[in-house]
């Protein structure tokens, strides 16, 4: 027995060790998370899932791993580990800011897996709980990957309005870092969608206050783009191009380069550029719109044939475009029967916590009203019970004092009856005449013979205890059928209250401190027996 209460001591001790372990790790992983998310991540991945044994814990960990990896660029695209933190939090537990951050970087795995119908249904629901917080931060993260999977799913224009809204998000959550890269989204987004005026007003307001030579490039690049596309000033264009890294050029950088290269009459350059776009296609969507700039540089040179042939080329890539327009509007369709559902989801969750809060008050209002009930009810018993002790305590003590005062009457009434063997015995000490006195003598002794002996004398005195004493003396017969008739005698003077010296002489000379102990023999035995009027028999005895 002494070591399976061991053996149970030491695994609870150890599963408490392990339990602070963990709460350790993740608490310096948090801490590291904004400034050293690196630091953060080795932390984490020192943790097996294993070893965390609550649900609570693993939800923690999954949002603050989840949050790690997205803050060194790892593009996680299971939905494995966040989904303990949605199932968790999903389910009522947790704080407002924890559910949102579920929500959060669940579309954060599902935008970098392409499921971007399910991820705008998760940025959402994230959305929702940070504006209901004013989390303005949260707000511009979330309308920032709104845009990117909205520009992914060629829909510019939605892509537009919520790179709007991050940008109006982080300027009141006073961000200015993460509103310049929504402003660059912002620029990119109008260079797409041809708008390079809108695209140059946008880069004007940040290239001042670019915050590394990467982003100042990238400004340059769009910048670049849009000169080129509508023809407004090719040299310049040319020359922010070559300012800028070659290993930052997208195909359609070396596109809109080696156009404006034709255009200048630099017709080597321009090959060269295209040569470079053709390399650096990943796939048909691609070579299509590299196809497609050649097409026009070979218009430009003239060679119609070969224009046409691109165009073509380009032209059957477009259908497989259409196609996927096609399943885009699909998509959306899912997307929104998605949304619907989840805001059906939610709205239900939502009424059966609200049913189960007025179940439960409902409840605890019975409750309060049956107690405030009972307790009036108990409260009105007690007084009753309370005033009837009252009245009961005083009805006993007039009773007993009745008694007594009748027991007093009875004694009365029985000396003055038997007074003259008082007077006897006065005269007795006061005569000094031997004669006179033993004369006296005589005559006591003959009377208190005649007391002892008579049975009328002792029926009377019951007779009056009855009468003046609530019948005591027929109780006492009654209740206590074997007592001896000696001591009834002698309990019948102690309830007429006669003095121990009369008792003695009427009991055949007991001396005072006999007759003290047999009194009190009799009332520990009345005492300790099951009469049922044993109370009024001690009051008079």
């Amino acid at each position: 027995m002494k070591k399976v209460i061991t053996i149970i001591v030491f695994s609870c001790l150890v599963l408490a060790c392990g339990r602070v372990t963990v709460h350790k790790a993740l608490d310096k992983a948090s801490s590291l998370l904004t400034e050293r998310s690196d630091s953060s991540l080795a932390v984490l991945q020192s943790i097996r899932i294993d070893d965390i044994q609550s649900r609570k814990d693993r939800a923690r960990y999954a949002i603050i791993k989840s949050a790690a990896y997205d803050k060194n660029y790892i593009d996680l695209c299971s939905d494995s580990l966040i989904s303990f933190a949605v199932d968790y939090y999903s389910e009522r537990r947790g704080n407002d800011r924890q559910r949102m951050l579920a929500w959060y970087y669940d579309g954060i795995v599902k935008k970098n897996a392409g499921e971007y119908e399910r991820a705008v249904v998760s940025f959402e629901k994230a959305e929702r709980i940070a504006e209901k917080a004013g989390d303005d931060y949260h707000v511009g993260l979330v309308n920032q990957n709104k845009a990117v999977v909205f520009n992914a799913r060629n829909n510019i224009i939605e892509a537009i309005t919520f790179a709007k809204k991050a940008i109006d998000a982080f300027d009141r959550a006073g961000k200015p870092l993460y509103s310049i890269y929504s402003k660059l989204t912002l620029a990119r987004l109008y260079t797409t969608n041809k708008d390079y005026s809108l695209a140059e007003n946008v880069l004007d307001s940040i290239e001042p206050d670019s915050p590394d030579e990467y982003f100042l490039n990238s400004c340059r690049i769009l910048r670049a783009n849009g000169l080129a596309a509508d023809n407004r000033n090719l040299g310049k264009a040319v020359e922010i191009f070559r300012s800028v890294p070659e290993q930052l050029y997208h195909i359609t950088d070396y596109g809109r380069l080696a156009i404006a290269y034709e255009r200048l009459g630099q017709k080597d350059s321009s090959d060269l550029m295209m040569d470079c776009a053709y390399r650096n296609c990943r796939n048909d969507l691609d070579t299509a719109t590299v196809d497609f700039m050649a097409s026009r540089i070979a218009s430009e040179r003239r060679d119609y044939e070969k224009a046409c042939r691109l165009a073509m080329n380009a032209a059957l890539v477009q259908d497989s475009l259409t196609r996927i327009l096609l399943s885009q509007s699909i998509n959306n369709a899912l997307r929104d029967y998605y949304r619907e559902d989840a805001s059906r989801q939610e709205l239900h969750a939502r009424q059966e916590h609200k049913n189960a809060v007025s179940t439960i008050v409902i409840i605890l209002l019975v409750f309060s009203l049956v107690f405030v009930v009972m307790d009036s009810r108990n409260r009105k018993n007690k007084e009753q019970i309370k005033d009837q002790i009252t009245q009961i305590t005083l009805q006993r003590e007039e009773l007993s004092k009745a008694i007594k005062n009748n027991a007093l009457l009875v004694s009365s009434v029985f000396n003055e009856k038997y007074f003259h063997l008082e007077q006897i015995s006065a005269d007795y000490y006061a005569s000094t005449d031997p004669r006179e006195k033993e004369r006296l003598l005589k005559m006591f002794k003959e009377q208190t013979d005649k007391i002892k002996d008579n049975t009328i004398l002792f029926a009377d005195l019951e007779k009056l205890l009855n009468e003046n004493c609530n019948n005591v003396m027929s109780k006492l017969r009654e209740q206590f059928p074997r007592i001896k008739e000696r001591n009834l005698r002698i309990i019948s003077l102690f309830f007429a209250g006669m003095p121990y010296e009369l008792v003695r002489i009427l009991v055949n000379g007991q001396s005072v401190g006999a007759l003290k102990t047999t009194r009190s023999r009799y009332r520990k035995l009345i005492m300790d027996s099951q009469a049922k009027d044993k109370e009024q028999f001690l009051s008079l005895l």
